[in-house]
């Protein structure tokens, strides 16, 4: 499928920097519980922090979903040294950086839980991106 918006373009920027997971956003699946993978991702809808001329920063809810607790400092791991690859200009297999995408910035997370029954990890992290809007 083709990136065409801005959840498109950070659901392919995890998926190439934690390559085992099913990462999806809002508009693919309403719910975590919906996506049939023990490694996954949902992105949230973005909310707006301001703008400065042409640029527009937008933070959003990252929900993600691990099999182990070792497994889910893997991918939040994965998606600080992502974000710091994509800030420096490095490049990042399999990923193309859309234009209007500028610098991320992993904002904060919740305490990581064990769910009592599946014993599957998870965590929210907030991811903040900006974008250039022309």
């Amino acid at each position: 499928m083709a990136d065409d918006s801005e959840l498109d373009y950070i659901r392919t920027f995890l998926l190439r920097i934690h390559t085992v997971t099913t990462p999806k956003h809002i508009t693919e699946a309403r719910a975590i519980k919906l996506i049939n993978d023990t490694s996954k991702m949902i992105v949230g809808a973005p909310e707006i922090m301001g703008t400065y001329l042409d640029i527009i920063t937008k933070r959003y809810k990252v929900d993600v979903y691990e099999a182990s607790e070792p497994l889910l400092m893997t991918a939040i791991n994965n998606i600080v040294d992502g974000i710091n690859k994509l800030n420096i200009r490095e490049d990042i297999t399999s990923f193309t950086r859309p234009g209007i995408l500028l610098n991320g910035r992993f904002i904060s997370g919740t305490i990581a839980k064990e769910s009592g029954r599946t014993k599957v990890w998870k965590q929210q992290i907030t991811l903040e991106f900006e974008w250039c809007t022309s």
